[in-house]
């Protein structure tokens, strides 16, 4: 059917992995309509765009942004790790429009791990296209509204955020994805993000 697709895993984990997110309580994800083995599901399409895509990626947007990685997050947790997503780039958060409504996709590379290496990983996304003014005012607004319901280490932020750069540098050469000319809003804003204090 013309709403549905067929996602064929890469393996029994991440098979394993996507099933999981879809039989959790996690209201912002597809549906699961039908498991087919080996390692396909059957899911609803999702209507939305990439959330860079969009014209401006406003505070409004960011807060629900915030609110909606944060009960992902809260799917699982133990001590301080949480359930991260892992490969959150744009194509895998779909923004709706008329429903005022994040939606995340592509769930095979989850893993238990520390909140603020999902995020650092996630903001990295941003300082790639975001002039610096946007970009620090984007993650101050984005942290303060995931604050309300999960709390972030200071301590830890520098730590991940420079795994997640080297982990994000490395899938950008892999696919060769990295910029020809390194703009100086992107250093800054990169800088910016490793010495982020957190309040």
């Amino acid at each position: 059917m013309q709403n549905q697709i067929e996602k064929v895993c890469r393996s029994s984990k991440s098979f394993l992995n996507e099933l999981f997110v879809y039989q959790s309580d996690f209201p912002y994800g597809p549906e699961l309509i039908e498991i087919k083995k080996p390692y396909k599901l059957v899911i609803n399409k999702v209507e939305g765009i990439p959330y860079l895509d969009a014209d401006v990626l406003s505070d409004k947007m960011i807060t629900i942004l915030a609110r909606t990685i944060s009960r992902f997050h809260s799917v699982t947790h133990l001590e301080d790790k949480v359930l991260c997503h892992w490969d959150n780039q744009p194509r895998n958060i779909l923004w709706n429009e008329k429903k005022q409504k994040f939606c995340l996709l592509d769930f095979e590379d989850i893993r238990l791990a520390r909140p603020e290496a999902d995020l650092t990983h996630l903001f990295l996304f941003w300082a790639e296209v975001m002039s610096h003014a946007d970009f620090s005012q984007a993650v101050q607004t984005f942290i303060k509204a995931y604050g309300k319901s999960r709390n972030l280490n200071s301590d830890l932020w520098q730590t991940e955020a420079l795994k997640a750069k080297s982990r994000f540098d490395f899938r950008r050469r892999r696919y060769n994805k990295l910029p020809r000319i390194d703009n100086p809003d992107r250093r800054q804003n990169r800088r910016f993000l490793l010495r982020l204090q957190l309040v």
